[in-house]
């Protein structure tokens, strides 16, 4: 079992622990494979099986994966800008009642919260997947008026369920606010519609070519 980042060696820069980045491409797709390995194998132009298939720009530092027990989950740091993106894989997690799983991972993000606020919440299919994307105001202290602001995308696949967050932090005077500028939404919404699971085993969920 192997953990796949199939981009053509040459736009690859290989860090310590095996975490794979672009190098010289603007735009590039990462792909993360179901799977239990924690170093990844470098095959250009194969995938394997069910596949989270997230954008990632390329200054953007790739950290490396963290396995705990049945989550995978890695953080992307967005240099000079106060963003970043979480996902994570849950192997093994298929009960198809997505709503709930939404439910309980509501209250794992907002567990800190001093006051929280949900935007949006939109249910929708995914190619073949059921997926749900939520948006969280998230107030962390009422004094210095700070927070947080995400954006998650969570996906239903036939092996695991996968989660993207991207968290903007910084001034948050209240729980229903949304500081996302019209620029900055823009570019959250072309990300998270870049981010899909493709698998090779269905003809209803191709991988990219």
């Amino acid at each position: 079992m192997r953990t796949i980042f199939p981009l053509p060696l040459r736009n690859l820069w290989i860090r310590k622990y095996g975490v794979f980045a672009p190098k010289s491409v603007s735009w590039a797709i990462f792909a993360l494979i179901a799977t239990f390995a924690i170093a990844p194998t470098v095959l250009a132009d194969r995938y394997q099986d069910e596949n989270l298939i997230v954008p990632i720009e390329r200054d953007w530092f790739v950290m490396p994966a963290e396995r705990k027990g049945k989550v995978l989950l890695t953080t992307i740091a967005l240099p000079h800008r106060p963003e970043f993106v979480v996902f994570q894989v849950f192997f093994g997690e298929n009960d198809p009642n997505l709503q709930a799983k939404y439910a309980i991972y509501f209250l794992l993000l907002t567990r800190d919260c001093v006051n929280a606020f949900k935007h949006e919440v939109k249910s929708f299919k995914e190619g073949p997947y059921a997926a749900v994307q939520f948006s969280i105001s998230c107030v962390t202290d009422t004094e210095t008026k700070t927070g947080t602001f995400s954006v998650a995308k969570m996906i239903q696949g036939a092996d695991s369920l996968y989660v993207v967050q991207r968290i903007l932090r910084g001034k948050l005077s209240s729980a229903k606010e949304n500081p996302l500028t019209q620029e900055l939404a823009q570019q959250w919404e072309n990300f998270f519609s870049k981010i899909y699971v493709c698998d090779t085993r269905r003809p209803d969920a191709p991988c990219p070519q």
